[in-house]
């Protein structure tokens, strides 16, 4: 009997793994397809090791404020905010980039150049 509940254990546990596994097999092939889920959204990735990024957060949450706009700031050094990035189909290699409708616009701007930038969210 006791044999028996510890195969069933064990069943149980290698089918809940084997769930996780597609699930996040077909997540990650959605990525690696290129497929992108920020459509419509201004995505903002800094990291706490850019001084750079410290600026142009900044000057978006001022236009964010003005404009009444909804930015999504994620830093990609937190774990949390990198699992974010997946979910919405984006990766960076540079730090700041901003997305605007999935389009990838890399580095710190001047206030005018991102209000131009952002144009068609204003």
């Amino acid at each position: 009997m006791k044999l028996k509940n510890i195969l069933i254990i064990i069943i149980l546990f290698m089918i809940i793994i084997s769930f996780v596994i597609l699930i996040a097999y077909s997540y990650k092939s959605d990525i690696e397809n290129g497929e992108k889920h920020c459509e419509g959204k201004l995505i903002f990735v800094g990291s706490k090791y850019c001084p750079h990024c410290d600026s142009a957060r900044e000057i978006l949450k001022e236009i964010q404020q003005e404009r009444n706009l909804t930015i999504l700031f994620l830093d990609a050094s937190k774990i949390e905010d990198r699992l974010i990035m997946e979910k919405e189909g984006i990766s960076v290699q540079y730090t700041p980039t901003l997305f605007v409708d999935c389009e990838e616009i890399i580095g710190a701007r001047e206030k005018t150049e991102y209000e131009t930038i952002l144009g068609g969210f204003l």
